[in-house]
């Protein structure tokens, strides 16, 4: 489940075997990739270590009460004002739906104010209205949770393999869902860590950029090359203690 758009992604991140600092690659989607460079040591070469993380449709708000697409009349902003919420509308109409970003930033507004526990449940049993017929149910929270907890893990044990001395890993977002997020909503959610969100950096569709710049040019077709050869992918099912860990991330408590 990681294959040539990942590289093409490393290609726009601008991944370097010579680097002496980690980077971590999120493309965050229905099926999150992610990548972290681990830089050379006395006794190692640099190396690339994958896996993906099967986040669900959730991001895309495809299994969402009242999920559309990152279109005019999504809600891709929810705030608390005065104890109401108050939802920004990507078009400035009356709002439709709800995209993934804004189902991001509804949790994140709802552990605010408390209108929903770190344990995911809806305070009164919901569901919760947040403007105009756009509401959030029980069941899309659990949804949001397990989503996000499979990236949480994913990206937990990918920086877990760093060895010890290294700085902190430069974070790289990518993908349509990655580049619109507010980081501080999703570091609140628990989707990513704290620790590595302070200097992060969103890029965008870092796949098609990727491969765009592919087309002309020699050297960056030898550097995928170089990048596809030093990738090793990490079966994240496989690891001893994964389920432990995924269960562990379900609750929407903010990461160190």
């Amino acid at each position: 489940f990681v294959g040539a758009d990942t590289v093409c992604a490393m290609v726009a991140s601008s991944f370097s075997l010579s680097s002496e600092k980690p980077v971590l690659l999120a493309d965050v989607g229905t099926n999150s990739e992610l990548a972290l460079l681990v830089p050379k040591t006395e006794k190692t070469p640099a190396k690339i270590l994958c896996t993906a993380a099967a986040a669900g449709p959730a991001f895309e708000a495809a299994n969402i009460s009242s999920g559309m697409p990152s279109v005019d009349g999504a809600v891709d902003k929810v705030s608390v004002v005065g104890g109401v919420f108050s939802a920004r509308v990507i078009g400035g109409k009356n709002a439709l739906g709800l995209c993934g970003s804004g189902l991001v930033s509804a949790v994140s507004a709802f552990l605010e104010c408390g209108a929903v526990g770190e344990d995911g449940a809806i305070a009164g049993g919901g569901p919760i209205e947040i403007c105009g017929g756009v509401f959030v149910s029980q069941e899309d929270i659990r949804n949001f949770q397990l989503a996000k907890s499979a990236v949480a893990t994913g990206i937990g044990f990918l920086l877990s393999r760093l060895p010890d001395g290294l700085p902190q890993a430069e974070f790289i977002i990518a993908g349509g869902f990655g580049s619109r997020i507010d980081v501080g909503e999703a570091v609140r959610t628990g989707l990513f860590p704290k620790k590595i969100c302070e200097s992060a950096l969103q890029v965008g569709n870092a796949a098609l950029f990727g491969a765009s710049a592919l087309l002309f040019s020699d050297s960056l077709r030898k550097k995928a090359d170089e990048l596809r050869a030093s990738s090793f992918l990490v079966n994240l099912a496989a690891i001893p203690g994964f389920q432990e860990k995924f269960l562990g991330n379900i609750s929407l408590r903010e990461m160190r």
